[in-house]
């Protein structure tokens, strides 16, 4: 029953924290702060950027609380993954794109007789402005 409770706080403390992050896209204070500044000057997710400031002050915590600091450690894991299902949603689909120049009708083959979805982007070239489809 302690893990079930543990679970329901990490959600709630994942969804507070993104409360901040994703419409508003502001820090809530303390370790929040850092992720933003990440996000901004090198592109890094901020779950992530959260999850590497917390994890460094976690483990300069071992010195003082012993190695009772592992719980945390994984607490925060477990937030960046809620986290990430929180922002993105928990019904994930993916994208693959294939580029040729010269296999298209082969490849179009092969991918109606395998998947159910496909779409054939038509693309212009910025600089030469050729046409070729994708």
């Amino acid at each position: 029953m302690r893990w079930v409770v543990f679970l329901i706080g990490l959600e709630i403390v994942a969804i507070s924290i993104n409360f901040f992050y994703v419409p508003i896209n502001v820090a809530a204070g303390g370790t929040t702060v850092f992720p933003m500044i990440f996000k901004k000057y090198f592109y890094i997710d901020p779950a992530i950027g959260l999850l590497a400031v917390d994890m460094i002050v976690i483990f300069m915590n071992i010195f003082v609380d012993g190695w009772n600091t592992f719980l945390a450690a994984f607490s925060q894991v477990v937030t960046v993954v809620m986290m990430n299902y929180t922002e993105t949603g928990f019904d994930k689909k993916y994208q693959v794109r294939v580029m040729s120049n010269d296999h298209l009708e082969e490849i179009r083959d092969l991918l109606q007789k395998e998947y159910q979805g496909l779409t054939i982007y038509n693309v212009v070239g910025g600089y030469s402005e050729d046409r070729w489809g994708f």
